[in-house]
């Protein structure tokens, strides 16, 4: 996330995202499984408005694209709403530029300027290859937390939950956690305020662990602790970005699309 993010009003999520729809132009071979897993893991997934572009003076490089959300067709963690603005860091070209990266998907600067919807998916990355908090960005307590118990390193979003239910499918390696914010620590992105009610996963019952030995799921669920510590960072080197002609009320390109974006191989 850019730190840039912060002095720019209410809400900015600011995002790099590797854009993968017909009007891109790939560089390198990413596998369309990989784009296609992508998308089924992604945490959110949802259409926005352009509001402006900011186009660097040497490209390639990251387009700034100021967008408000329009539609939401998937949050995981509860933390959008319609009417947010969003700031997105985009990896565009002008023609005729040279690009010696080996697995980017870059957008054309002519195609961005003049785009007025987007289709996005986001995924968390916590350290983790699914939509869940691993045991590495979490810790449970059964009293309020005060003070940071966690590292946070880099992770731009670091804050408390108070449990006020917690679920868990058989079969499954995650906890389904619903909560209000309690406490903010750090929050770049603007996303929390206390009182905030989100949602989220945490890595439970593995002997796979994203960041160390995992608790039992019954653990989370019988709610015992009924705080937890959390951290992460929304990026992801295969978010995906469409440039979309009106807004929809279903997806233009859904989880389940094979291919690179609805199945249309980057020209």
């Amino acid at each position: 996330m850019a730190n840039r993010a912060n002095d720019r009003g209410p809400f900015w999520l600011a995002l790099s995202l590797f854009l993968a729809c017909s009007n891109s132009v790939l560089f390198g071979m990413v596998p369309p499984e990989d784009m296609e897993a992508a998308r089924r893991r992604a945490a959110m997934h949802l259409q926005v408005e352009v509001v402006e572009v900011f186009v660097p003076a040497k490209t390639p490089c990251y387009c700034e694209v100021q967008a408000t959300i329009r539609r939401i067709f998937d949050d995981r963690l509860g933390l959008l709403e319609v009417g947010q603005t969003v700031a997105l860091d985009i990896a565009c070209v002008r023609s005729g530029d040279v690009v010696t990266s080996s697995r980017s998907l870059w957008t054309r600067v002519e195609d961005l300027k003049v785009a007025r919807f987007l289709e996005v998916y986001l995924d968390l990355n916590a350290d983790s290859h699914h939509p869940r908090i691993p045991t590495l960005n979490y810790a449970l307590s059964g009293t309020a937390i005060e003070n940071p118990t966690l590292d946070p390193e880099d992770r731009e979003t670091h804050f408390v939950v108070a449990i006020d239910e917690a679920t868990h499918e058989p079969g499954r390696y995650e906890a389904m956690v619903k909560g209000k914010v309690l406490k903010v620590f750090r929050d770049e992105s603007k996303l929390l305020a206390p009182g905030k009610t989100v949602r989220f996963a945490l890595d439970c019952d593995t002997s796979y662990p994203q960041g160390g030995p995992t608790p039992p799921c019954s653990r989370i669920v019988q709610m015992t602790e009924k705080f937890v510590e959390v951290m992460f960072y929304l990026n992801s080197p295969l978010d995906q970005v469409g440039i979309i002609d009106k807004l929809t009320s279903k997806p233009t390109c859904p989880r389940e699309a094979s291919g690179f974006w609805c199945g249309k191989k980057s020209r």
